[in-house]
């Protein structure tokens, strides 16, 4: 199943589908991790890690630079480690935080709230030490950031989440309504033959338009 993901990384909706019938499955569905995470889909014990690679504002090239870092030197410690190690700019920064991919270092609310001031910190720190301004054994400067406990409304949560991987990670805005849930889906919908099926679906409206006829009736 991770294979298929991966496969179809570039049409969410088509990704979107097999991460369903993953869950559907009894199969986990894991958000990214900047320690954890490949480029690619992978499996886990009990289900299916997202990649780097599937996060809007990052990209192949910058996955694999984190991932080659993280190898290299060792799984990031906090987001001011990463930040200083890897000099994310801010809608990065912000993708991987609304993503989960930060979630082991602090709530989310609370890392979006501080991004700009870890992100100024750590290139001032960079830059000291590009210019060789410091002395050796003080190279690492150690600057602590309180990360604000605050989290996300779970509606908020997962707004930011779709917008970010394009996919709901950590719940959906229907499960309030599970006694409603069917077992359709509407990938379902679009593969069934609309003269000779019926299906009754549970959906968000997301958006929706008024449409006339040429006669000016409403459609």
């Amino acid at each position: 199943m991770a294979s298929l993901c991966t496969s179809t990384m570039a049409d969410i909706e088509k990704t979107a589908v097999y991460l369903n019938e993953a869950r559907r499955m009894g199969l986990k569905v894991y958000p990214p991790d900047v320690n954890l995470s490949d480029s690619i889909y992978t499996v886990e014990d009990d289900g299916i890690r997202i990649g780097l690679n599937a996060l809007k504002n990052l990209g192949e090239a910058p996955s694999k630079q984190i991932i080659k870092e993280r190898e290299e030197n060792g799984k990031f410690i906090g987001i001011y480690d990463f930040a200083k190690r890897y000099n994310p700019n801010i809608k990065s920064f912000q993708s991987l935080t609304y993503s989960g991919a930060f979630d082991a270092f602090g709530a989310r609310q609370g890392m979006s709230a501080v991004a700009e001031d870890v992100l100024k910190a750590t290139r001032k720190e960079n830059k000291k030490i590009s210019k060789d301004q410091i002395e050796l054994f003080d190279t690492r400067e150690i600057v602590e950031f309180e990360i604000p406990d605050t989290e996300y409304h779970q509606s908020e949560l997962l707004k930011l989440e779709k917008q970010t991987l394009g996919i709901y990670v950590s719940g959906h805005p229907l499960d309030d309504f599970k006694n409603y849930i069917t077992k359709n889906t509407i990938a379902d919908l679009k593969e069934s033959d609309p003269g000779k099926s019926k299906y009754k679906v549970l959906v968000i409206v997301t958006d929706w338009s008024t449409k006339w006829t040429k006669k000016g009736d409403q459609i």
